[in-house]
């Protein structure tokens, strides 16, 4: 398995996949913002994604994304999907994250609860005192956040 770090994704096909894997989960993602998060088509696609994010986490282990404005990195490496760098990156950087974490083993009701943490509005997100707190309520343990300090 690949030591996480900058020189990570010697792999070319395990980076590919990774990006594949996190487009996948941003289209979840934006259905359930926009129809429900338990609507039975959503779940469905969910599956979809699931899967997705496991053939990337078997490639390449746990995978350790970075936020920016307007990008997401692994390693030293840009994500070069453009969904990624239009919807993904701003809108998880808009919810206060740094860095994404998701370990090898992640199971379907993790996964989901993650993306119904983030479909709450921002507001409400730094209210509850932040993603890592709401993830924690859920029980999601395969999912780290690192965010910027909510007071």
């Amino acid at each position: 398995m690949p030591v996480l770090g900058i020189l990570w994704f010697v792999d070319e096909d395990a980076f590919k996949a990774v990006d594949r894997a996190l487009v996948e989960l941003t289209q979840w993602l934006g259905r359930a913002a926009q129809y429900s998060d338990d609507h039975p088509a959503v779940l469905a696609f969910g599956r979809t994604a699931h899967e997705r994010l496991h053939v990337a986490l078997d490639r390449a282990g746990s995978i350790d994304v970075g936020v920016l404005k307007d990008r997401l990195t692994v390693g030293d490496r840009e994500l070069p999907s453009p969904l990624l760098r239009t919807r993904t990156a701003p809108y998880l950087h808009a919810r206060g994250a740094l860095l994404l974490r998701i370990s090898v083993g992640i199971g379907f009701e993790e996964l989901a609860a993650f993306v119904s943490v983030l479909t709450q509005h921002v507001n409400e997100i730094y209210a509850a005192g932040g993603l890592r707190v709401l993830l924690a309520r859920r029980g999601v343990a395969r999912i780290a956040i690192e965010e910027i300090q909510h007071e």
